[in-house]
């Protein structure tokens, strides 16, 4: 077991047992043993292997992002988000999103590129909302992340024949048979020996 203690925290957002409630707390102490929080508080005094400086740093609870698409969102930088049309509200989503795709290798290192990223930016849980692919699962769990698996599937495909009107192409076969699919990828990611990932029904 390992201690890392994080000493005199500039700012730390903690759990107030009297208040029931998080609050801000100034100049903290806080102490973790592999993956669990032992001590916060002022002026640690017990056994520690590591020490951080904190008094540069505002320490929280990890941040949850519910909703991204880490395999293709790095791509459309400058594309799709740029370029959207005023008669579908500024949206790029429908039309500009045929307008630039990547291959199998290409989704994998905007993958990586985007838990990087989230994970600087403080999440560490997140719903992966992603194509089902044979290195996903080992991607996430590689990255450290908590992961809510998300595969996609659907029943319709939206198209656009006008500027301005969204309309949809409905096979409720072809539904059924990818959501079979997501089910099974799901089982796949709750049995992953990372423990880290769970199945997520999410259309």
């Amino acid at each position: 077991m390992t201690t890392t203690l994080i000493r005199k925290a500039n700012w730390s957002a903690v759990w107030d047992a009297s208040l029931k409630t998080h609050r801000y707390a100034r100049d903290s102490d806080i102490v973790f043993s592999d993956d669990r929080i032992v001590y916060v508080g002022p002026d640690y005094d017990g056994q520690w292997d590591h020490e951080i400086d904190g008094r540069s740093s505002f320490v929280m609870p990890g941040l949850i992002n519910i909703h991204s698409h880490p395999q293709h969102e790095p791509a459309y930088r400058g594309i799709r988000e740029e370029h959207g049309r005023p008669e579908m509200y500024d949206s790029g989503l429908y039309e500009r999103s045929q307008a630039f795709s990547l291959d199998d290798e290409g989704c994998q290192a905007a993958a990586e590129l985007a838990y990087g990223e989230l994970l600087l930016c403080g999440v560490t849980t997140l719903a992966d909302l992603s194509s089902m692919s044979p290195w996903w699962l080992d991607l996430i769990a590689r990255s450290g992340l908590r992961g809510f698996i998300a595969p996609g599937f659907a029943s319709s495909r939206w198209y656009m024949d006008s500027f301005h009107e969204l309309k949809f192409n409905w096979n409720e076969q072809a539904g059924r048979k990818a959501f079979d699919e997501a089910a099974e990828f799901m089982t796949q990611a709750e049995a992953h020996p990372s423990k880290r990932l769970q199945g997520v029904v999410y259309p």
